[in-house]
């Protein structure tokens, strides 16, 4: 009799679009086409350059964790530094 090997499926994947994860995409795109829109030779190839070479960076961040920036928002919440610090009076116990 032979293992039956039961598939393992995630049902949890990522909003990916084009490989790269939703928000940072869209910012580049946006921050691509306004470079575009000011019709200049040089901003017109600063937005080919930024598009060429931001696109292949967002898909390696969303290939190793598709919500790494909503993590790394959550991470910049908080204080860098928890200070150690008890009650003023010693005496009062709850």
């Amino acid at each position: 009799m032979a293992l039956h090997r039961t598939p393992i499926f995630n049902f949890h994947r990522g909003n990916l679009i084009m490989g790269c994860e939703r928000n940072p995409l869209l910012l580049l795109g946006l921050l691509c086409m306004v470079l575009a829109i000011l019709q200049t030779l040089p901003t017109i190839l600063l937005a080919v350059l930024l598009w060429v070479g931001g696109l292949p960076l967002l898909r390696i961040m969303g290939r190793a964790d598709p919500h790494m920036s909503s993590v790394y928002k959550a991470y910049r919440k908080h204080p860098d530094y928890y200070p150690a610090h008890a009650r003023k009076n010693y005496s009062q116990r709850d």
